[in-house]
């Protein structure tokens, strides 16, 4: 004998794993995370997306130097772009205040565990006094490898930190290895 199986009553569906439902979901989640992808840098480029990068950088901890203040920030976070004031504070207030800051960096490097920075310059670096460190922690290896290509600044040391006032031009590059 052969028995078939009776076709569903129409309007009635019939159940079946939800594949087609599943993959379209999946789908229409990438498509959210390309898109999301792709528009991230337009976002952090636009003037919200700088304000908050700017509120997230002011008061990061600078090490046992104290925490920054950032201000002014412009331009595009991810490639070149400035800050109109940068300043490390300690307990005792601000000791060193950095003006006209820009930056050229590729972050594509970070892949390779690198930072590198093809141009940093500052119009006016002020080093007011000495700062008061916090108490030393261990030392960790540097995560990772930072390379300024070319690095040229004004510094100006206040009679507070140096005794005399001095006025110095700087220029040069740098390279810090991890590990």
């Amino acid at each position: 004998m052969n028995a078939q199986a009776d076709p569903p009553a129409p309007g009635r569906p019939r159940w079946r794993f939800p594949i087609r439902g599943l993959l379209l979901a999946l789908c229409g989640l990438a498509a959210v995370v390309i898109g999301l992808a792709a528009a991230t840098p337009f976002a952090l480029r636009s003037q919200k997306g700088l304000a908050l990068l700017e509120t997230f950088a002011d008061g990061l901890p600078a090490g046992r130097l104290g925490r920054l203040e950032v201000q002014g920030l412009a331009g595009d976070p991810l490639g070149a772009f400035s800050v109109r004031r940068l300043a490390i504070r300690d307990g005792d207030g601000v000791w060193l205040e950095a003006t006209g800051l820009a930056l050229d960096w590729s972050p594509l490097s970070l892949a390779g565990r690198e930072v590198r920075i093809d141009s940093a310059e500052a119009r006016k670096v002020r080093i007011l006094r000495r700062p008061v460190l916090s108490p030393p922690q261990p030392l960790r290896p540097l995560p990772v490898t930072l390379t300024v290509t070319r690095l040229s600044a004004v510094v100006e040391l206040e009679p507070a930190f140096s005794v005399r006032k001095g006025l110095f031009g700087l220029g040069g590059g740098l390279e810090l290895h991890d590990g």
